[in-house]
């Protein structure tokens, strides 16, 4: 059963709410990384800093030039993979409900945005314009990983909602159904 959710009103500070909270919570070993980060990219199997380092093209410069379009791609994917997993089993109409529910339950998205990064720096190899034995030579593997490396972004974000309980949520201060019901969450669609 699928519910939209309409707000009645609505805090500002859920308006202001963004999926910054989830920057650099994945991140890449190396000079001028981030330090705080919960998991980094190269502790993903086959993801060495020499492999990164082989992505570099002119106008990234350096591996943190590469991370950080890798970080800017991945944030604009999930956001659009997060919501459309979320809508799979309940209708949200306020972008800024699911960036708090997103930011109030971040823990639960880590492994899902590690794997992501990995995909993405997989894309990186194998349509990008630079040529060196990691994405020629190591083309094939590239796939299987990039491949690999969705399937458990997939199944870590389904992981992830299923994890959610929005009744114990602070995100929806006001909310009302179209049906009336009480707030549901169908866990059968996931």
């Amino acid at each position: 059963m699928e519910t939209t959710v309409h707000i009645v009103t609505q805090q500002q500070t859920l308006k202001d709410k963004k999926m910054d909270c989830l920057q650099n919570r994945i991140g890449i070993s190396g000079c001028g990384s981030t330090p705080d980060a919960i998991l980094l990219v190269n502790q993903l199997p086959g993801v060495t800093t020499d492999f990164i380092n082989a992505l570099i093209n002119d106008d990234q410069e350096t591996f943190l030039g590469l991370w950080e379009d890798i970080k800017l791609r991945v944030i604009k994917k999930f956001q659009i993979l997060v919501k459309a997993q979320f809508n799979r089993c309940f209708t949200i109409t306020d972008n800024s409900i699911l960036e708090c529910l997103v930011c109030e339950n971040k823990e639960l998205f880590d492994v899902a945005l590690w794997y992501l990064h990995g995909t993405e720096l997989m894309i990186e190899c194998t349509s990008g314009d630079v040529f060196s034995q990691y994405n020629t030579i190591g083309y094939d593997k590239a796939e299987k990983l990039k491949i690999e490396f969705y399937g458990e972004f997939q199944a870590a974000l389904n992981d992830a909602v299923i994890g959610i309980d929005p009744q114990k949520s602070t995100c929806f201060p006001d909310v009302v159904s179209c049906s009336g019901d009480a707030l549901k969450w169908d866990f059968a669609c996931l």
